[in-house]
């Protein structure tokens, strides 16, 4: 956890898919970012900073996908030119 709240924790590649869907926004723009020498992207609403999630990779596989709404930590993040 990188100073992440409320973790949750979901398992399992359809799990994770499934739960992806439910959050998924169509109006959503996303961005390619940084965090913590982490691969992810930066999600904007309506140009408004919404959420990062951060894919962990080992061996060429996401292992694991965090996501934060926290305003504070949102704004920490360095976007990929």
């Amino acid at each position: 956890n990188r100073g992440l709240s409320d973790e949750v924790i979901v398992e399992g590649a359809a799990t994770v898919a499934a739960r992806a869907r439910m959050f998924a926004n169509p109006a959503a723009t996303l961005a390619p970012v940084v965090v913590d020498h982490h691969v992810g992207v930066l999600v904007e609403i309506a140009g408004r900073l919404g959420a990062i999630m951060i894919f962990v990779v080992s061996d060429e596989s996401i292992v694991a996908i965090e996501t934060t709404t926290d305003p504070t930590r949102l704004e920490l993040v360095q976007r990929i030119s």
